[in-house]
C-alpha cells in the first residue's frame, strides 16, 4: 500500500441494523419458552388453544416489543412512535391472552409494558396511553368473559375482582416506571450538560493562554488559516509579531509576579489598540502575534503597527507582589518591537509568519542599537 494513502473503513451500521440478529435470537428464545409452557399445560390438561395459534399470538407480541421495531416506529412517527407501538402491543397482548385461561391478568401485563416503554422516551403521554389501555382492555376482557366469548378458569365475578386488583397493580407499576424514567432522563441530561461544559473548559484551556486570556499558539492556528484564505486585494491580512523591549530586566529586578502582571497589562493594551476584529495571541514568554484581516494596504497595516507601539507609551503601575508591603507600587516602562508582514492574496500564512518574525528581530536589533550605542555595534547600526 502506498504511504500516506488513507485506509478505507466501512461505515458503521445503524444501531437498529446491528441489533436485528440479537432481537431475532431473543424472539426465538421467547417462542421456545412459550412452546415449553404450552407443552406443560397440555400435559397437565390445562391447555387452551392450539400450539400454532399460541405461537402466532405471542410471537406477534414479542416481535412488536423488540427494540428495532420500536426504534423504527419512533423514527418514523417522532415523539408519538412509542405510544403507537404500545397500542399495537396492547392489542396483540389482548388477543394473546385469549389463548389462556386467565385473561383478567391483562392489566398488569400492560402496566409492565407501559413502564418499560415509558422508560424509552420518558414521556407522560406514554404513561397516560398505558393507563387508558389498561382500563379499556380490562373492561373489554371482562365483558367478553361475561359473554362467554373468552374462556376463564375462574368465574366471571371472581375474574372481575382479580381484574380490579390487577388494574391497581398495573397502574402503580406504570406510574412508578414513568417517575423513574423521568428521573433517569433528568440525570442523563445533567450529565450531558456537565460533559459539554467540561469539554468547553478543556477546549478553552487548550486554545487560550492561562495568564493573559488571549489565544494560545494552538488557538491562533484556525484564525491564521481563515484569514489567509480570505485575503484579497483591498482587504488583505496584516500579521504583527510583537516582542516586549526591556521585559527581561523588569522581570529580573522585580520578580516574576510583577512580570506576569506586566504581561497581562500589555495584553490588555494590545487588545484595545487592535480592536475586536483582530485575533491576538500570546506565543510564549513576552512574544505576541496579532492577525488583522480586512486591511486595505501595507500603509494601513503600518498604522496598526504604530497603534500597537503607541499603546505602551504610558508607564505601567504595577503592585509589588513580593509580600513585603501591599501598598507598594512599581512604575515601569516597556516598549515593543513590531515585525509587520502583509499580504493581499489568498495563501497559507506560514511564510507571512516567518517574514513578520524576521522583521520583528530586525526592528528589535535597530531599537537596541539606537538605545544602547556600543563601539562594537556601530558598524552594523544601519543594517536592515
Amino acid at each position: 500500500m502506498p504511504l500516506n494513502q488513507p485506509i478505507l473503513r466501512p461505515a458503521p451500521a445503524p444501531a437498529s441494523a446491528r441489533s436485528l440478529p440479537a432481537a431475532a435470537l431473543v424472539v426465538a428464545a421467547e417462542l421456545a419458552v412459550t412452546a415449553a409452557t404450552w407443552l406443560v399445560l397440555w400435559r397437565l390438561d390445562l391447555g387452551h388453544g392450539s400450539l400454532p395459534t399460541v405461537l402466532l399470538a405471542w410471537g406477534t407480541c414479542f416481535v412488536l416489543y423488540t427494540a428495532p421495531v420500536q426504534d423504527r416506529l419512533a423514527r418514523r412517527l417522532g415523539g408519538g412512535g412509542h405510544s403507537v407501538n404500545l397500542v399495537l402491543i396492547a392489542v396483540a397482548v389482548w388477543f394473546a391472552l385469549t389463548t389462556t385461561e386467565l385473561p383478567s391478568i391483562y392489566p398488569v401485563v400492560i402496566g409492565a409494558l407501559a413502564m418499560e416503554t415509558a422508560q424509552r422516551d420518558s414521556s407522560t403521554r406514554t404513561a397516560l396511553v398505558g393507563l387508558a389501555l389498561m382500563f379499556g382492555g380490562a373492561g373489554a376482557t371482562q365483558f367478553a368473559v361475561h359473554q362467554g366469548w373468552i374462556g376463564s378458569l375462574i368465574a366471571p365475578v371472581a375474574s372481575d375482582h382479580l381484574a380490579v386488583v390487577m388494574l391497581a397493580v398495573g397502574g402503580v407499576v406504570a406510574v412508578r416506571g414513568v417517575v423513574n424514567a423521568r428521573n433517569s432522563a433528568s440525570t442523563r441530561l445533567a450529565l450531558a450538560q456537565e460533559q459539554r461544559l467540561r469539554h468547553a473548559e478543556l477546549h478553552y484551556a487548550a486554545t487560550h493562554d492561562a495568564l493573559t486570556g488571549l489565544l494560545s499558539r494552538r488557538g491562533l492556528e484556525p484564525q491564521l488559516s481563515a484569514a489567509g484564505a480570505q485575503a484579497r486585494p483591498g482587504a488583505g491580512v496584516a500579521l504583527l509579531f510583537l516582542d516586549l523591549d526591556g521585559f527581561k530586566a523588569i522581570n529580573d529586578s522585580h520578580g516574576h509576579a510583577v512580570g506576569d502582571e506586566l504581561l497581562a497589562g500589555a495584553a490588555v493594551r494590545f487588545a484595545q489598540a487592535l480592536g475586536d476584529g483582530a485575533a491576538l495571541a500570546r506565543m510564549g514568554g513576552d512574544e505576541f502575534v496579532a492577525v488583522v484581516p480586512g486591511v486595505p494596504s501595507p500603509a494601513a497595516a503600518a498604522q496598526w503597527a504604530r497603534a500597537v507601539q503607541e499603546s505602551l507609551d504610558e508607564p505601567f503601575r504595577l503592585g509589588d507582589q513580593d509580600g513585603a508591603r501591599d501598598d507598594v507600587e512599581v512604575v515601569v516602562r516597556v516598549g515593543v518591537s513590531v515585525g509587520l508582514a502583509y499580504t493581499d492574496t489568498p495563501s497559507g500564512l506560514g511564510p507571512l509568519m516567518r517574514d513578520a518574525d524576521r522583521a520583528m528581530y530586525r526592528q528589535k536589533r535597530r531599537r537596541r542599537e539606537i538605545r544602547l550605542p556600543e563601539p562594537g555595534l556601530a558598524s552594523v547600526a544601519g543594517r536592515p
